[in-house]
C-alpha cells in the first residue's frame, strides 16, 4: 500500500535506513490502514461462513 502511495519501499537505489524511514514514516501517518485491511479480511471471513452454510459446505478449503 505504501508503494501505491508513492513510498519507494523496493528502490534498491536507495539505502536501507533511508528506504526504513520512508515506510515507518508513511506507517505513522496511516494507521487506520491496519484497521481498514483487518475489518475488510474479517468480512472476507464472514461471507466464507455464510456461504458455506448455505451450501452445506466446510467454511475452510481443505
Amino acid at each position: 500500500m505504501a508503494e501505491a502511495d508513492g513510498v519507494p519501499c523496493r528502490d534498491r537505489s536507495l539505502p536501507w535506513p533511508q528506504r526504513w524511514r520512508l515506510l515507518t514514516d508513511w506507517i505513522r501517518s496511516h494507521l487506520n490502514v491496519f484497521d481498514e485491511a483487518t475489518g475488510e479480511a474479517s468480512a472476507e471471513r464472514q461471507q466464507r461462513r455464510l456461504r458455506a452454510r448455505r451450501t452445506g459446505q466446510p467454511s475452510r478449503p481443505t
